[in-house]
């Protein structure tokens, strides 16, 4: 099966299974969209980990969790579980953790530890 028709197949069930949980499911805060959302982030970041593999050393696997932890963070943040700065802080610490790969890269080493600091910044904008 090519890209295409897996797109295609993903476009054709998660805009219907999407508009059906907002107009039906508005319970908890649309808990069931987070729901959703999640797992698409998560299968996002499996594909964009395994796409930027062939440009860079592989990822670590838990990596693939971060496009999915957005909608998360987002939905307890908006139920006022916690604090709206949390969300903040813990996008500058995902931010930091992914320019660090760059900034301690040795000289001979440096365009690589550009190619990862640019990977790892695509998994925490991806959500996005």
């Amino acid at each position: 099966m090519t890209n295409t028709a897996k797109r295609l197949i993903l476009f054709t069930l998660a805009i219907p299974a999407l508009t059906s949980l907002i107009l039906f499911v508005p319970a908890y805060g649309h808990v069931g969209v987070i729901a959703l959302l999640t797992i698409i982030g998560v299968l996002c970041g499996y594909e964009l980990r395994a796409m930027l593999s062939r440009v860079s050393r592989p990822m670590q696997r838990w990596t693939m969790l971060i496009p999915g932890a957005a909608p998360i963070l987002a939905w307890i943040t908006g139920q006022e579980w916690v604090d709206s700065r949390l969300s903040g802080i813990l996008l500058v610490a995902l931010v930091i953790w992914a320019l660090a790969d760059a900034v301690l890269a040795e000289e001979a080493d440096l365009f690589q530890g550009v190619m990862r600091m640019g990977t790892r910044l695509m998994f925490v904008m991806y959500p996005t």
